[in-house]
This record gives C-alpha cells, structure tokens and sequence, in this order.
C-alpha cells in the first residue's frame, strides 16, 4: 500500500501510524482481575407482545444491569449470522489493535461466560446499564416498543445517491489527511 502512495502521503501515514502507537502505548494498563458477574431472574413480563424473563447481572457484587429477555422471538438464526460476521471482524481488528484491546475484552463483563450463556437465551427486548456499576450514577435504557419480521428491498443497503464507495486505502488517505490538518 506503501508504495502506491506519493511521498507526501507515505510520510503523513507513517506519522499516523507513529502516533497510533504511541496512543497504543499510553493506553497501556496494569493486568486487572477478571471480574465476578453473578446473574439471577428477577422476574418476568410482557414486552411488545411477547413473554420476556428479567434477569439482574451484578458485577463484582454491583448491580451492572437488568436484562428482560425473550425466548420465543423468531429472530434467532438470523441474529447467530450477525453475531457470527461481528466477531469475526472482531477478531480481525485484535489482530491489527494488539494486546491492548484483547485485555479489555478479558476485563469486559460482557465476555465472562455467564453473560454470554445469558445472551445465547433469547432476544433483549428491554436493558437498563447502570453507568458505572452503581444505580446512583444514571442509568441507559434500551427497549424494543415493537418487533415485527418483514421483507426489507436489497435497494435499501445499496449506497445512496450523492456518497462514494472508498476502498480501506482511500480511506486511510483521507484520514492520514483529515489529522494532519488538524495539528
């Protein structure tokens, strides 16, 4: 990729690239302990129509966040097809990010093996995070207000009149460009 580029933009690359180390560097943090999640059901309801089952995740012996869950959301297989292409993008990324972004995800509650059991049950239909770990710092709730399947056009996800298509170069170029002149 190097070699198709004009000097200009190999030298801006190359101190982007420096930098990003650098910042890699500085994120660098001590080992932490994987943190204890215990998950319990709370309770259960209806949620856009269907049965959902409440579980309450705590992190650590803190409440980290209520889930409502539905089991008989008829998403499944499509969802494991997302979920499937997200992690392998994942992966991909840890290989370009390093060790830093692998000890995150070990320290992420979302990556101990009773969330991810949890997740595997159904669909979210309703989540609140505490910010934090704690209730007293806010909370964000997401909730499903209506599900429904239906047939969505391939013109939908084609791209728009009026935007470019840019290969992962082009893109980096403009980026490598857009940081320069932000100094």
């Amino acid at each position: 990729m190097l070699k198709e580029m004009s000097p200009e933009e190999r030298e801006m690359f190359k101190k982007y690239m420096k930098e990003g180390s650098k910042r890699l560097e500085d994120a660098k943090r001590p080992e932490s302990k994987k943190p204890s999640v215990s998950i319990g059901k709370t309770g259960s309801g209806v949620l856009a129509g269907y049965k959902t089952d409440r579980y309450t995740v705590k992190v650590d012996g803190e409440k980290y966040e209520d889930i409502w869950i539905a089991t008989d959301v008829s998403i499944g297989e499509e969802m494991k097809e997302i979920e499937s292409g997200m992690l392998a993008m994942q992966k991909r990324f840890e290989k370009c990010a390093g060790a830093v972004e692998t000890q995150e995800d070990e320290d992420d509650p979302a990556s101990a093996p009773e969330y991810e059991k949890l997740m595997s049950k159904g669909f979210v239909m309703k989540e609140i995070s505490y910010m934090g770990g704690r209730e007293e710092e806010g909370e964000v709730i997401s909730e499903v207000v209506n599900l429904e399947k239906k047939s969505i056009p391939s013109s939908e996800f084609r791209v728009p009149p009026g935007y470019k298509k840019l290969s992962l170069k082009e893109l980096l170029r403009g980026r490598v460009r857009h940081e320069d002149s932000d100094d």
